[in-house]
Protein backbone atom coordinates (compact mmCIF):
# COMPACT_ATOMS: atom_id res chain seq x y z
CA UNK A 1 0.00 0.00 0.00
CA UNK A 2 1.28 3.49 -0.77
CA UNK A 3 0.42 6.97 0.41
CA UNK A 4 1.39 9.40 -2.34
CA UNK A 5 2.00 13.06 -1.63
CA UNK A 6 1.76 14.74 -5.02
CA UNK A 7 3.09 18.26 -5.51
CA UNK A 8 4.02 20.39 -8.50
CA UNK A 9 7.65 19.59 -7.77
CA UNK A 10 8.74 15.94 -7.97
CA UNK A 11 6.31 13.63 -6.16
CA UNK A 12 7.10 12.60 -2.63
CA UNK A 13 6.13 8.97 -2.13
CA UNK A 14 5.62 7.29 1.21
CA UNK A 15 5.27 3.52 1.01
CA UNK A 16 3.59 1.39 3.63
CA UNK A 17 4.87 -2.18 3.59
CA UNK A 18 2.63 -4.86 5.06
CA UNK A 19 4.52 -7.46 7.10
CA UNK A 20 2.51 -10.21 5.43
CA UNK A 21 4.48 -13.13 6.83
CA UNK A 22 3.82 -11.93 10.37
CA UNK A 23 0.17 -11.15 9.60
CA UNK A 24 -0.41 -14.62 8.13
CA UNK A 25 1.33 -16.26 11.08
CA UNK A 26 -0.90 -14.38 13.55
CA UNK A 27 -4.05 -15.24 11.57
CA UNK A 28 -3.06 -18.93 11.38
CA UNK A 29 -1.92 -19.35 15.00
CA UNK A 30 -4.26 -17.12 17.01
CA UNK A 31 -7.92 -16.28 17.39
CA UNK A 32 -7.46 -13.21 15.18
CA UNK A 33 -10.74 -11.33 14.65
CA UNK A 34 -11.89 -10.58 11.11
CA UNK A 35 -13.06 -7.04 11.89
CA UNK A 36 -15.79 -5.08 10.11
CA UNK A 37 -15.90 -1.91 8.03
CA UNK A 38 -16.98 0.01 11.14
CA UNK A 39 -14.72 -1.80 13.64
CA UNK A 40 -11.64 -2.83 11.63
CA UNK A 41 -8.66 -4.66 13.10
CA UNK A 42 -5.81 -2.31 14.10
CA UNK A 43 -3.01 -3.12 11.62
CA UNK A 44 -0.27 -0.66 12.66
CA UNK A 45 1.72 -3.56 14.09
CA UNK A 46 1.82 -5.20 10.66
CA UNK A 47 2.89 -2.13 8.67
CA UNK A 48 6.32 -0.54 8.19
CA UNK A 49 6.94 2.69 6.31
CA UNK A 50 9.83 4.75 5.03
CA UNK A 51 8.82 7.87 6.99
CA UNK A 52 11.30 9.56 9.30
CA UNK A 53 9.35 11.82 11.63
CA UNK A 54 6.10 13.60 10.87
CA UNK A 55 5.59 14.12 7.10
CA UNK A 56 4.89 17.75 6.21
CA UNK A 57 2.21 18.50 3.63
CA UNK A 58 2.15 22.05 2.31
CA UNK A 59 -0.85 23.92 0.93
CA UNK A 60 -1.77 22.72 -2.55
CA UNK A 61 -0.59 19.15 -1.98
CA UNK A 62 -2.78 16.21 -2.99
CA UNK A 63 -2.82 13.23 -0.68
CA UNK A 64 -3.65 10.08 -2.62
CA UNK A 65 -3.97 6.68 -1.00
CA UNK A 66 -4.26 3.49 -3.02
CA UNK A 67 -3.82 -0.22 -2.48
CA UNK A 68 -1.68 -2.60 -4.49
CA UNK A 69 -4.34 -5.18 -5.33
CA UNK A 70 -2.03 -7.92 -6.57
CA UNK A 71 -2.37 -11.42 -5.17
CA UNK A 72 0.15 -11.95 -2.38
CA UNK A 73 1.66 -15.38 -1.58
CA UNK A 74 3.66 -16.09 1.55
CA UNK A 75 4.65 -19.76 2.08
CA UNK A 76 1.75 -20.91 -0.14
CA UNK A 77 -0.77 -18.93 1.94
CA UNK A 78 -2.67 -16.44 -0.21
CA UNK A 79 -3.95 -12.99 0.63
CA UNK A 80 -6.17 -11.80 -2.20
CA UNK A 81 -8.83 -9.29 -3.14
CA UNK A 82 -7.08 -6.46 -1.27
CA UNK A 83 -9.35 -3.42 -1.44
CA UNK A 84 -9.32 0.12 -0.07
CA UNK A 85 -12.71 0.60 1.62
CA UNK A 86 -12.35 4.22 2.77
CA UNK A 87 -9.95 6.73 4.25
CA UNK A 88 -10.63 9.16 7.06
CA UNK A 89 -8.96 12.35 8.23
CA UNK A 90 -9.13 13.55 11.82
CA UNK A 91 -7.64 16.71 13.27
CA UNK A 92 -5.35 15.65 16.14
CA UNK A 93 -3.81 19.07 16.82
CA UNK A 94 -3.96 19.96 20.51
CA UNK A 95 -6.30 22.76 21.44
CA UNK A 96 -9.94 23.67 21.87
CA UNK A 97 -10.59 23.89 18.12
CA UNK A 98 -9.68 20.28 17.26
CA UNK A 99 -13.33 19.49 16.35
CA UNK A 100 -13.83 20.11 12.64
CA UNK A 101 -17.17 20.91 11.03
CA UNK A 102 -17.68 20.64 7.28
CA UNK A 103 -16.98 24.39 7.00
CA UNK A 104 -13.73 23.94 8.97
CA UNK A 105 -12.59 21.09 6.71
CA UNK A 106 -13.40 23.16 3.62
CA UNK A 107 -10.94 25.80 4.88
CA UNK A 108 -8.12 23.21 4.92
CA UNK A 109 -9.00 20.90 2.03
CA UNK A 110 -10.69 21.28 -1.35
CA UNK A 111 -13.90 19.36 -0.62
CA UNK A 112 -16.51 21.55 -2.27
CA UNK A 113 -16.65 19.55 -5.53
CA UNK A 114 -16.10 16.13 -3.98
CA UNK A 115 -19.67 15.13 -3.01
CA UNK A 116 -20.73 12.31 -2.63
CA UNK A 117 -17.12 11.05 -2.38
CA UNK A 118 -16.63 12.76 1.02
CA UNK A 119 -18.67 12.85 4.20
CA UNK A 120 -18.09 14.80 7.39
CA UNK A 121 -19.44 12.79 10.33
CA UNK A 122 -21.07 14.41 13.37
CA UNK A 123 -17.88 13.66 15.37
CA UNK A 124 -15.88 15.89 12.97
CA UNK A 125 -14.04 13.13 11.08
CA UNK A 126 -13.78 13.56 7.30
CA UNK A 127 -14.41 10.31 5.38
CA UNK A 128 -13.28 9.78 1.78
CA UNK A 129 -14.59 7.02 -0.48
CA UNK A 130 -12.29 5.72 -3.21
CA UNK A 131 -12.78 6.64 -6.84
CA UNK A 132 -11.04 4.23 -9.23
CA UNK A 133 -9.42 2.52 -6.20
CA UNK A 134 -7.88 5.80 -4.94
CA UNK A 135 -8.83 8.05 -2.01
CA UNK A 136 -7.47 11.56 -2.56
CA UNK A 137 -7.89 15.08 -1.27
CA UNK A 138 -5.98 18.35 -1.86
CA UNK A 139 -4.88 20.68 0.93
CA UNK A 140 -5.33 24.44 0.60
CA UNK A 141 -4.98 26.08 4.04
CA UNK A 142 -1.94 28.24 4.79
CA UNK A 143 -1.64 27.32 8.48
CA UNK A 144 -0.37 24.23 10.28
CA UNK A 145 -2.55 21.38 11.44
CA UNK A 146 -1.71 17.79 12.27
CA UNK A 147 -4.11 15.14 11.02
CA UNK A 148 -4.46 11.42 11.38
CA UNK A 149 -5.06 9.90 7.94
CA UNK A 150 -6.54 6.42 8.48
CA UNK A 151 -7.11 3.80 5.82
CA UNK A 152 -9.50 0.86 6.08
CA UNK A 153 -8.77 -2.09 3.82
CA UNK A 154 -10.29 -5.49 3.26
CA UNK A 155 -8.64 -8.69 2.09
CA UNK A 156 -9.45 -12.37 1.66
CA UNK A 157 -7.48 -15.09 3.42
CA UNK A 158 -8.41 -18.79 3.51
CA UNK A 159 -11.95 -18.02 2.37
CA UNK A 160 -12.56 -15.36 5.05
CA UNK A 161 -12.88 -11.62 4.55
CA UNK A 162 -10.87 -9.44 6.94
CA UNK A 163 -11.04 -5.69 7.57
CA UNK A 164 -8.04 -3.78 8.88
CA UNK A 165 -7.01 -0.18 9.56
CA UNK A 166 -3.75 1.72 9.89
CA UNK A 167 -3.31 5.39 10.71
CA UNK A 168 -0.20 7.43 9.96
CA UNK A 169 0.03 11.10 10.97
CA UNK A 170 0.71 13.97 8.57
CA UNK A 171 1.30 17.68 9.17
CA UNK A 172 -0.45 20.11 6.82
CA UNK A 173 1.74 23.21 6.56
CA UNK A 174 2.52 26.21 4.43
CA UNK A 175 5.74 27.18 6.16
CA UNK A 176 7.78 24.03 5.47
CA UNK A 177 8.55 23.68 9.18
Amino acid sequence: MKLLLKTKSPDVEIEFFFLLGELIEVINKTDFAVGTQYAPIPMNGFVNNNVGGLPVVKAGVTLSLFVNTNLVNVNNDKISDIELIYASIRNVTKGPSSYMSEDNWSEYFEIEDMYPQITVAPNGILYIRPVDLVCSITSKKDIDIIVSYSAVISFMFNGRKFYGMFDPLVKVSSGGR
